[in-house]
């Protein structure tokens, strides 16, 4: 069976009409690869428009910084005829080296960085535009001087209903951060702030990383660019005592009334208890007493440190002088 198929297709490439589709099958291949080489040819022989991004290398020397950041790489326009494009990759792997230093100006114009530019990409391409912002790039300079500073924040949080601060604490983890920069600028900073955040529905403690604001468009260096936030959070509930009112350097002559203040605060759950009124201390100030109207203001002299929001009611209290007379007989003073 294996013997007769090979026979017969030992005769069907005989054939004629078999040979002839052989030999249009070459002749289709050649003629679309001569169709294609020309189509290639005429695409790349038009012009034709690309972007690139230029590399800016600036040689400052390490003791000096900028005081703005300078672009680290420029966008141009090319214009070429497509053979000449091939040749971008080459180019965006190129850089332009600035001199800082033998300059008569401080900034280096878009014109003058087009004409720069120009001398690397050669005659063969034209450079249609290039885009700076404000149009120049500014290399003024200082010494440059490093300190650490405070790290400060400016962050929302809304706790839900029946949770607050653990202790009013908020936790930044290193609370401090090396900044490297221009002297002139880096005399006025005493502290970098974070960026600002809102947190809400609060009900569970914060244990995450949070960014530093950019420098930008400052030349300042920073040793870190993330810090730790944490904030304790914990079920707290409200607490309501009496705290007598106590008085200080005031003459046995001089009574006050109430004798108690109603005081309200914001405790922790499980603090609820051990916190009473031996806690707090409202004070009658003697330097607000009024004799018009027989008046002084209290204030919260003392209080425990785990108490937060208090407030007490009244805030002032009315008093009475005693006075005897010849006889001994006590009198009251309105």
């Amino acid at each position: 069976m294996v013997k007769f198929n090979k026979n017969l297709l030992k005769k069907l490439r005989n054939l004629s009409i078999v040979k002839s589709i052989e030999k249009d099958r070459v002749l289709y291949l050649y003629t679309t690869g001569i169709a294609l080489f020309f189509w290639i040819f005429l695409k790349l022989s038009k012009s034709y428009e690309s972007n690139i991004d230029v590399k800016l290398d600036y040689n400052i020397e390490d003791q000096h910084a900028f005081l703005y950041s300078p672009p680290a790489y420029v966008n141009v326009t090319l214009a070429a005829k497509g053979w000449d494009l091939l040749s971008l990759n080459t180019i965006s792997r190129s850089s332009l080296t600035i001199d800082v230093y033998n300059r008569q100006r401080s900034v280096i114009t878009a014109e003058e960085l087009q004409s720069r530019i120009s001398t690397i990409i050669g005659s063969d391409k034209s450079l249609k535009s290039l885009f700076l912002e404000n149009g120049q790039i500014n290399l003024e300079f200082d010494n440059r001087i490093s300190k650490k500073v405070h790290l400060t924040e400016n962050y929302t949080f809304n706790f839900d209903s029946g949770y607050d601060f653990k202790q009013d604490s908020v936790i930044l983890i290193p609370d401090s951060v090396e900044i490297s920069g221009p002297e002139q600028l880096l005399n006025d900073i005493n502290s970098w702030p974070l960026v600002d955040l809102q947190f809400s529905d609060l009900s569970k403690a914060i244990n995450e990383m949070v960014n530093l604001e950019d420098s930008a468009p400052y030349a300042i260096d920073l040793t870190i660019d993330k810090v730790r936030l944490r904030v304790p959070v914990e079920q707290v509930i409200e607490k309501k005592i009496y705290v007598p009112i106590q008085m200080y350097g005031v003459p046995d002559s001089v009574v006050f009334f109430p004798k108690f203040v109603y005081l309200t605060c914001i405790v922790p759950m499980d603090a609820y208890e051990t916190i009473t009124e031996n806690d707090f201390s409202i004070v009658a100030d003697i330097d607000t007493l009024n004799t018009s109207n027989n008046i002084a203001l209290l204030r919260l002299n003392n209080q425990n440190v785990r108490a937060r929001s208090v407030r007490f009611e009244p805030t002032y209290a009315e008093f009475l002088i005693h006075k005897k007379d010849k006889s001994g007989t006590t009198l009251v003073e309105d």
